[in-house]
């Protein structure tokens, strides 16, 4: 997430301080890949914290929601003119991120 500044840190500042991070049993998973679509070379990252737990055990999705995911949802699409999707349930957080990859570049080159 080279360029990205502050956006592209923000899940990892957020799993850090609220989530996968927060205790040694929960997990995080970052997978990634490209593909080639009408639009363009894309890169596509998924992002899932499992394990998450509020102070008092498992909270309902519907009760939780801090401002990091809101920023995360608002800066990558303007740092990166990414698409983003999420979904978080009783004990994951699931993010999809799609990033237009820069013509010419190919996987492993260094800016």
């Amino acid at each position: 997430m080279n360029g990205a500044g502050p956006s592209g840190r923000s899940p990892a500042t957020n799993a850090l301080r609220y989530g996968a991070f927060t205790a040694p049993e929960n997990a995080l998973s970052v997978t990634q890949r490209s593909c080639a679509i009408a639009e363009g070379r894309r890169l596509l990252m998924d992002w899932v914290e499992e394990g998450l737990v509020g102070p008092s055990g498992p909270q309902d999705p519907s009760r939780r929601g801090g401002n990091g995911r809101g920023r995360i949802a608002r800066a990558l699409p303007c740092a990166l003119k990414a698409r983003t999707r999420s979904a978080l349930s009783e004990t994951a957080l699931r993010w999809a991120i799609n990033i237009p990859r820069p013509e010419g570049e190919t996987a492993g080159t260094l800016p």
